[in-house]
């Protein structure tokens, strides 16, 4: 009987220690193409769990110690209009400095990518891929929405964009 109350007791506790069930560890790679042409490798992972007994909520090099996971974690993609080279370029805080081209970022099951596409009349000529479908800039920010669940992102929204309904995509 000892050892049932035992195991109820740790149990309860498992239960109600947010580290034992929310944890999580989501890899995140981008690869930034230049205007140049030059592409650069990113790291930028996601990761909810316990460093010394405290939680820790981590994006990327950054690191805030919490008691539970964020609801959701936003990356701003911002459109760039160099006028004197009618040119339009993006940047993400996030994924370093500089104003890139294009970019495609691997995150977990998630696939989110920035393309160019010079032959379409759309602001800034971009198109976002996330994970299989496709939006174009509504504004000249557009919000990618990481909402969290206990193991990790439940889903990804993209705020300031809308979705393309040209035909045949």
């Amino acid at each position: 009987m000892t050892q049932l109350i035992k195991i109820v007791i740790t149990s309860l506790a498992l239960l109600f220690c947010l580290p034992a069930w929310a944890t999580f560890t989501i890899p995140g790679k981008a690869t930034i193409t230049y205007p140049s042409g030059v592409k650069k490798t990113v790291d930028f992972n996601f990761e909810f769990k316990a460093i010394d007994g405290q939680t820790h909520f981590i994006a990327g090099p950054f690191k805030m110690a919490t008691s539970s996971a964020p609801e959701k974690y936003s990356i701003a993609v911002l459109l760039h209009h160099v006028a004197n080279k009618n040119k339009d370029y993006a940047w993400v805080q996030e994924f370093g400095q500089g104003y890139f081209k294009e970019f495609s970022y691997k995150l977990g099951d998630h696939q989110i990518d920035l393309v160019k596409v010079p032959n379409r009349k759309v602001k800034g000529q971009y198109e976002f891929r996330v994970d299989g479908k496709t939006y174009l800039f509504d504004a000249k920010t557009v919000q990618i929405v990481l909402h969290f669940s206990d193991t990790g992102i439940s889903h990804i929204e993209l705020d300031g964009a809308i979705k393309d309904l040209a035909i045949g995509r």
